[in-house]
Protein backbone atom coordinates (compact mmCIF):
# COMPACT_ATOMS: atom_id res chain seq x y z
CA UNK A 1 0.00 0.00 0.00
CA UNK A 2 2.85 2.50 -0.15
CA UNK A 3 1.28 3.97 -3.24
CA UNK A 4 -1.69 5.56 -0.74
CA UNK A 5 -1.22 8.64 1.25
CA UNK A 6 -1.44 8.15 5.58
CA UNK A 7 -5.37 9.14 5.17
CA UNK A 8 -6.10 6.67 2.14
CA UNK A 9 -4.64 3.53 4.02
CA UNK A 10 -6.75 4.37 6.69
CA UNK A 11 -10.03 4.80 4.48
CA UNK A 12 -9.15 1.10 3.23
CA UNK A 13 -8.69 -0.10 6.19
CA UNK A 14 -11.91 1.07 7.37
CA UNK A 15 -13.43 -0.08 4.09
CA UNK A 16 -11.86 -3.52 4.50
CA UNK A 17 -12.90 -4.03 7.84
CA UNK A 18 -16.56 -2.92 7.74
CA UNK A 19 -17.21 -4.91 4.07
CA UNK A 20 -15.56 -8.06 5.49
CA UNK A 21 -17.64 -8.16 8.35
CA UNK A 22 -20.33 -8.32 6.10
CA UNK A 23 -18.54 -11.68 3.93
CA UNK A 24 -18.70 -9.44 0.79
CA UNK A 25 -16.25 -11.36 -1.85
CA UNK A 26 -12.47 -9.98 -2.42
CA UNK A 27 -12.73 -8.71 -5.44
CA UNK A 28 -16.17 -6.59 -4.60
CA UNK A 29 -13.65 -5.05 -1.41
CA UNK A 30 -11.36 -4.28 -4.32
CA UNK A 31 -13.82 -2.06 -6.53
CA UNK A 32 -15.37 -0.90 -3.57
CA UNK A 33 -11.86 0.31 -2.75
CA UNK A 34 -10.51 1.22 -6.26
CA UNK A 35 -14.24 3.34 -6.05
CA UNK A 36 -13.17 4.87 -3.16
CA UNK A 37 -9.95 6.21 -3.54
CA UNK A 38 -9.50 5.75 -7.33
CA UNK A 39 -6.32 3.50 -7.21
CA UNK A 40 -5.88 -0.11 -7.53
CA UNK A 41 -5.24 -2.68 -4.95
CA UNK A 42 -4.10 -6.41 -5.61
CA UNK A 43 -5.28 -9.45 -3.96
CA UNK A 44 -1.94 -9.61 -2.14
CA UNK A 45 -2.22 -6.17 -0.46
CA UNK A 46 -5.69 -6.95 0.53
CA UNK A 47 -4.66 -10.11 2.15
CA UNK A 48 -1.88 -7.94 4.05
CA UNK A 49 -4.09 -5.63 5.10
CA UNK A 50 -6.80 -8.31 6.43
CA UNK A 51 -4.05 -9.45 8.57
CA UNK A 52 -2.78 -6.16 10.03
CA UNK A 53 -6.41 -5.88 11.12
CA UNK A 54 -6.54 -9.06 12.75
CA UNK A 55 -2.68 -8.12 14.43
CA UNK A 56 -4.20 -5.34 15.87
CA UNK A 57 -7.50 -6.38 16.65
CA UNK A 58 -5.80 -9.07 18.51
CA UNK A 59 -3.42 -7.14 20.40
CA UNK A 60 -6.53 -4.52 21.37
CA UNK A 61 -8.20 -7.08 22.86
CA UNK A 62 -5.72 -8.88 24.46
CA UNK A 63 -5.19 -5.18 26.60
CA UNK A 64 -8.75 -4.80 26.75
CA UNK A 65 -8.80 -8.79 28.25
CA UNK A 66 -5.72 -7.96 30.89
CA UNK A 67 -6.72 -4.70 32.38
CA UNK A 68 -10.30 -4.67 33.84
CA UNK A 69 -10.33 -0.61 33.68
CA UNK A 70 -8.90 -0.20 30.83
CA UNK A 71 -11.87 -0.43 28.86
CA UNK A 72 -13.18 2.36 31.14
CA UNK A 73 -10.12 4.32 30.14
CA UNK A 74 -10.75 4.01 26.59
CA UNK A 75 -14.23 4.48 26.65
CA UNK A 76 -15.50 6.72 28.77
CA UNK A 77 -12.82 9.61 29.28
Amino acid sequence: MSKFTYAEKALVKTIVASITIKRIPDSEIINEIYRQTNKIITKTGLFRIKQTIKQESAKWYKVMRENEYEYIHKFFP
